[in-house]
């Protein structure tokens, strides 16, 4: 299916009724003060939107689709936010709010997968315009601009190029197709590839550097209305979508900063992103995401096997008066190690900082391979002495057992430990299996079990019984400390 969208105004949204609920607190062009000005809210939004897409061969076709629900947007908004490569996540955002909210049968999960990027990201514009409506203001235009700023910091520009071309082209037939825009293009074909995609090409001039004046034609040919979905996010959606109330929170600085007020203009769009990059990385604005739970910028990834580091880690670390938030580290589970050498390939192929890989002692092959094809500065750190489980101290993982399961007798040091050594078990999650087995506590589950010391850790810390994580796990977050502060300086564009 070899469709277009129809540029640069979209045929879309031709609703069967006029009437439906509105978002409220839109936005307009902004005032002097460099807040958006509360515009007419739409009485109601678009019961049902209609895209018109251009067929090489059968012409125009509408494909017909529900307006989404406001959770649905509000989660494929924060989505749209997450620390993943550029091009597979907003690949994948589309094919979502677009899946779940298509009417018309010709446009089968198949049919969608076999659609070109530009007519994905058509519908997915209108789905979000069928809340807000046209208007795309100067805070729209600006938040993109960050949002391509904070892409570029922490993903390798020549990959986000050489990945959004290739996804842009893909399902394409005759000249468009990606086959024929391989490697270094020219600002020529450029030109080209993007005119005939449907995309702005006056940001080719904004900077030698045509890679990023790539990113700007694709970035600032169709904003989304970020300001009018922000305005209207409640209480209950900053708290349920962190990222969008990251994202408002750095919305009301830029408008604080006056820069919102200002045009962005082939002229002056390089400059402007230089400023919001530079910006991104300086300490006040490491606070602003650490206030939302998110490592911003990114500085360091950490792969680990499961959710169990990713959960206490951050807490260890708060123990160690350390905030893996505020110093952008990213903890990132693989779902287990026979995932970690895929995932540390795709992340070393894209990212611009330094990765730390946590590996239990079992796992030597796969860190043997991972160093076939190892990155400068990326770091693996294999646990000596089993698996992550085995760095918990012993008297807080007994009290956790006798707190929050309450086995009868309760288990003691002594009995844990002859235990172990009656089952032959190796290694502390062994143990814990067979002794929940030997107490008829049902299965054992990491997860929860790594809540529950959580908790137990953190009422000890309160009490002054325990002060500071054990010794094997302070070396493991001091190490990623010492990855960390090796990342680069923010060296600019």
């Amino acid at each position: 299916m070899g469709l277009k969208a129809i540029p640069p105004n979209f045929e879309s949204r031709e609703p069967s009724t006029p009437e439906v609920s509105a978002p409220t607190d839109h936005s307009q062009p902004l005032d002097a003060g460099g807040f958006a000005n509360p515009a007419e809210p739409l009485k109601s939004a678009q019961k049902m939107v209609e895209v018109a897409l251009k067929d090489e061969r059968e012409g125009i076709i509408r494909f017909s689709f529900k307006t989404p629900g406001w959770d649905n947007l509000a989660a494929s908004a924060n989505r749209l936010l997450k620390f993943e490569f550029p091009t597979i996540r907003d690949i994948k955002v589309c094919e979502r709010l677009i899946k779940t909210n298509v009417l018309s049968t010709g446009l089968s999960k198949k049919a969608l997968e076999t659609l070109p990027l530009h007519s994905l990201e058509t519908i997915y514009v209108n789905l979000w315009r069928a809340w807000f409506g046209d208007d795309i203001t100067l805070a729209d235009e600006w938040l993109s601009l960050f949002l391509l700023a904070e892409d570029l910091d922490g993903f390798q520009l020549s990959a986000m190029v050489e990945q959004d071309v290739e996804q842009l082209g893909l399902r394409d037939q005759g000249a468009m197709h990606s086959y024929y825009y391989r490697g270094a293009l020219s600002k020529e074909q450029m030109a080209t590839f993007l005119t005939g995609h449907g995309y702005r090409t006056d940001y080719l001039g904004a900077t030698q550097k045509l890679e990023i004046s790539y990113l700007l034609c694709r970035r600032l040919t169709r904003p989304l209305p970020w300001s009018a979905l922000l305005n209207k996010l409640e209480p209950a959606d900053l708290k349920r979508y962190p990222r969008l109330a990251y994202l408002k929170a750095l919305y009301e600085a830029l408008g604080q900063k006056k820069w919102i007020v200002q045009p962005i203009t082939p002229d002056t769009a390089f400059a402007q992103l230089n400023q919001l990059s530079q910006w991104l990385n300086h300490k006040d604005f490491s606070r602003m995401g650490a206030a939302y739970h998110l490592p911003r910028p990114v500085k360091a990834l950490v792969i680990v096997e499961g959710e169990t580091e990713k959960l206490l880690l951050p807490m260890f670390a708060q123990a160690m008066q350390l905030d893996f938030n505020l110093l952008g580290i990213h903890l990132l589970p693989a779902g287990g190690k026979n995932h970690v050498l895929s995932i540390y390939r795709q992340q070393a192929q894209t990212l611009n900082c330094p990765i730390f890989i946590v590996l239990d002692q079992d796992a030597g092959a796969i860190a043997q391979e991972i160093r076939t094809n190892f990155r400068q500065g990326d770091y693996i750190f294999t646990i000596q002495e089993g698996e992550f489980e085995d760095l918990y101290d012993m008297a807080l993982v007994l009290k956790t057992i006798n707190l929050h399961y309450q086995p009868y007798p309760e288990v003691t040091a002594y009995s844990f430990l002859k235990l172990t050594e009656e089952s032959k078990a190796k290694g502390r999650v062994q143990a814990l299996k067979v002794l929940w087995q030997s107490y008829n506590l049902g299965s054992f589950d990491k997860i929860d079990f790594a809540i529950k010391y959580t908790e137990t850790f953190q009422q000890s810390q309160l009490s002054k019984e325990v002060l500071a994580p054990p010794k094997a796990i302070r070396r493991l977050i001091e190490t990623i400390l010492t990855v960390r502060h090796s990342s680069k300086a923010y060296p600019g564009f």
